[in-house]
């Protein structure tokens, strides 16, 4: 159900767009018998397992791990099975590396990690800034305000001013510490979840702020050398298959016999 609502949402923020930017769903038979029990959250995180890697597993419910990932290293996902397991893609294509606890992990700052900081302080859009937008070529999306990260630094003004007006586009908005005013962005050429200087909206070279979203984190150090994946298959585990082993070998002479022991 999740899944679905998902889909329905991003159709209808990406309008007549739609046709050319779709969700990616992993090829992967576990996701895809438990397609309705996972949540679209297109995300990085960062690996901080307390052992000082984390494992990525086969599926949730798998003791098999494909691989092992050592504390720093980032994971991109976007799908979430029922808010506890993150399925971990390649980093330039969409397969599957593995399923990786998100307990173990954390979040790199985005978008979220400001709403959830600053969520209380955002004001409505003015109409005043609509000027801001009329003889520009470009328009610099942010990952947040303060980031000092750009998004994607040539988004073409038009889009502000024929698809959709900047009050239309711009949901929510935050004045910084200098006074400048920035606008949320849902959706802009297949980008979502974006953040626009509204008070100099294409300008590429606004610092950084580390006091927008304070580090509060603790990391562990990543462990050295890093473990190699387990095979799944536990010492009791492997302590029964040799039990198993050695008392078939024990009863087939038996059973061929007839039931005899030795000797009779």
């Amino acid at each position: 159900m999740k899944r679905g609502c998902a889909l329905l949402l991003t159709l209808l923020l990406l309008g007549t767009t739609a046709t050319a930017d779709v969700l990616i769903e992993p090829s992967d038979d576990f996701y895809r018998t438990h397609a309705e029990e996972c949540e679209y959250l297109d995300r990085s995180y960062t690996a901080n397992g307390k052992a000082g890697y984390v494992a990525l597993y086969q599926s949730p419910k798998s003791s098999r791990q494909r691989e092992t990932v050592g504390n720093g290293a980032v994971l991109r996902g976007r799908w979430i099975y029922r808010g506890t397991w993150l399925a971990v893609e390649e980093e330039d294509s969409e397969e599957l590396r593995g399923w990786v606890e998100l307990s173990e992990c954390v979040p790199v700052a985005d978008y979220l990690s400001f709403e959830e900081v600053h969520g209380g302080e955002f004001v409505p859009y003015d109409r005043a800034l609509d000027t801001n937008f009329a003889d520009i070529e470009n328009v610099v999306l942010w990952t947040y305000p303060g980031s000092g990260k750009i998004a994607w630094a040539e988004a073409d003004a038009r889009w502000f001013r024929e698809n959709v007006t900047p009050a239309e586009a711009f949901s929510q908005c935050w004045e910084d510490g200098e006074g400048r005013l920035w606008g949320f962005v849902n959706y802009c050429y297949g980008w979502r979840n974006t953040w626009v200087c509204l008070s100099d909206p294409d300008n590429t070279d606004l610092a950084a702020d580390p006091e927008v979203l304070p580090e509060k984190m603790v990391y562990y150090p990543a462990a050295d050398p890093v473990p190699a994946p387990s095979s799944g298959v536990s010492g009791l585990a492997a302590v029964l298959v040799v039990l198993v082993v050695a008392g078939t070998a024990v009863l087939i002479p038996v059973v061929c016999r007839g039931g005899r022991r030795p000797g009779e």
